[in-house]
C-alpha cells in the first residue's frame, strides 16, 4: 500500500520520521522509530529525537524548526568548542514501515543548537530554505572606510593571487605556525583567514586575529588544526584607502568616500 493509504488507516499505520544531516559528504541519519530503519540502502539510527512540527507560513521566525535530542548525539562533537563554517543542511522524510517509499517534507539548513546539559537534552534550531529568500540586507552608506567584504563581488580582488599555502610546524591553544607565514611582513594576514579541508570534506575556515612572524592567532582557535596539516590563508584589509591601494591595488574598486567632509546635513546648522 502506499503511504497515503497506510497514513489514513488506523490499524494498519505506523507512521516514522526520518532525519538526515549533511556537511560536506558526511552525513548523520537518525529516526523517531523505535529500532533503526534502512531508507534508500541507507542505515537511519533510533534515536529519541522529536521536533514541534512543521509549518508554513510564510514568516522565517514562525516558520522555524525545533528539534530536540540527546546531548550525545554524534552530531553535537562539531559544536561542542566551535560551530562548522559552512551551514549543515537537514532534510526530513515521512514514512510508514510498511511502504518502501518515503515522501520529502522538509529541508533547510541548522542555525543554532542550544546545549540543555541539566537537563541532557540538546535543542536545534533550523530554518527553512525558503527564510534564506527572506533577507532583505544591509543599505549602503556613506563612509570613509570601505563597506565591502574582502575578496567579495564589489571588492573584486582575487584571493587566490594572495594566497600563501603552508603546512602548519605546529597548533596549540588559538595559535598556529608555519615557516612561510613569516614570508609577509607583521600584520599582513591579520584580518584575513585561513581554510583547509576537513575530514568530512567540506571546507572550514578560521578568522585570523593577529598576525607575527611564523605564527597566526585564531578566532575559535585550533581544534581540528595539527602540525603537518596543508592550509591556505589570506591577508586581511584594514579598508582604508591607503591598504587597499599599497597592499591589493585595488583603488579603484575601493567603496569608501576618503574625501568625505566632517560635516552632516542633518547636525541641525543650516548652512552645509
Amino acid at each position: 500500500m502506499s503511504y497515503d493509504v497506510l497514513d489514513a488507516s488506523l490499524a494498519q499505520a505506523r507512521p516514522l520520521r526520518l532525519y538526515e544531516f549533511a556537511r560536506g559528504a558526511q552525513r548523520w541519519r537518525y529516526t523517531n522509530a523505535g529500532l533503526d530503519v534502512v531508507h534508500d540502502n541507507q542505515t537511519f539510527h533510533s534515536v529519541f529525537i522529536t521536533d514541534d512540527g512543521i509549518r508554513q507560513t510564510g514568516e522565517a521566525s514562525a516558520d522555524a524548526l525545533n528539534i530536540e535530542v540527546p546531548l550525545d548525539l554524534e552530531l553535537l562533537g562539531i559544536y561542542r568548542i566551535y560551530p562548522p563554517s559552512t551551514p549543515i543542511e537537514l532534510t526530513i522524510w515521512d514514512k510508514d514501515l510498511g511502504d518502501p517509499s518515503a515522501l520529502v517534507q522538509w529541508v533547510g539548513i541548522l542555525s543554532d543548537v542550544t546545549l540543555k546539559r541539566r537537563a541532557g537534552k540538546a535543542k536545534l534550531v533550523c530554518r527553512p530554505l525558503s527564510s534564506e529568500q527572506d533577507n532583505t540586507g544591509l543599505r549602503l552608506v556613506w563612509g570613509r572606510q570601505c563597506p565591502y567584504a574582502l575578496y567579495d563581488a564589489n571588492c573584486r580582488v582575487d584571493k587566490e593571487l594572495y594566497r600563501t599555502t603552508a603546512v602548519l610546524a605546529g597548533a596549540a591553544g588559538i595559535t598556529v605556525t608555519a615557516g612561510l607565514f613569516a614570508g609577509q611582513p607583521d600584520g599582513w594576514f591579520t584580518g584575513g583567514f585561513i581554510e583547509w579541508e576537513a575530514v568530512s570534506g567540506a571546507v572550514e575556515q578560521r578568522g585570523i586575529d593577529e598576525h607575527v612572524g611564523t605564527t597566526l592567532t585564531l578566532l575559535g582557535g585550533s581544534v581540528e588544526l595539527v602540525a603537518g596539516l596543508e592550509v591556505r590563508a589570506y591577508p586581511g584589509c584594514a579598508r582604508s584607502v591607503s591598504v587597499c591601494d599599497s597592499k591589493f591595488s585595488n583603488v579603484e574598486n575601493y567603496g569608501g568616500v576618503p574625501a568625505l567632509p566632517g560635516s552632516s546635513p542633518f547636525d541641525g546648522n543650516p548652512v552645509f
